[in-house]
């Protein structure tokens, strides 16, 4: 004799079971995704203080206006290093020269929208981006933190340009 009250016992059981296990593997997916993120600025933070170091010598001998940047990835998400440049006044009058690594395997993007800088860099390309002093000047004094990232990439992690006033 077939018993009908077993069975939609057994498919709630299943459903139960796959609910639980789709909870876990999401659960799992998150995780792995944080912990991406997390990799990702904590390099960015550890490739920022070990610049400051080097741009801090480097200001002395180039002086202040030059600035080195990287664009890195680390599991599909890409961010540039150092993640903040600061300008002070010197750099208003000579001007600015941006010189950006792109250490990826897929093209990206250097923008600055309020300076009107767009620039796409190739995988392992180096490009040099110039900004004169008449172009800081027209930016007025109503901003002085302006965001850098890559107009290329959605995921892009990108940084901050102060300029001292």
């Amino acid at each position: 004799m077939l018993c009908l009250a077993d069975q939609p016992l057994n498919n709630m059981e299943d459903t139960t079971t796959t609910v639980a296990g789709l909870r876990s593997i999401l659960n799992q997916q998150e995780e792995s995704a944080m912990k991406s993120q997390a990799i990702a600025v904590l390099l960015g933070a550890c490739a920022l203080c070990l610049s400051i170091g080097t741009l801090s010598s480097a200001q002395e001998a180039k002086g202040p206006t030059q600035f080195n940047l990287a664009i890195l990835d680390e599991d599909g998400i890409s961010f540039v290093v150092p993640s903040a440049v600061i300008v002070d006044e010197r750099g208003k009058v000579s001007g600015l020269t941006f010189t950006i690594t792109n250490q990826t395997k897929k093209e990206q993007g250097f923008a600055i929208d309020k300076i009107h800088i767009k620039e796409v860099v190739k995988p392992g390309e180096t490009k040099t981006i110039k900004v004169a002093a008449m172009d800081l000047d027209a930016v007025g004094t109503d901003q002085s933190v302006f965001p850098y990232y890559s107009h290329v990439d959605p995921k892009h992690i990108g940084g901050l340009l102060y300029i001292k006033r």
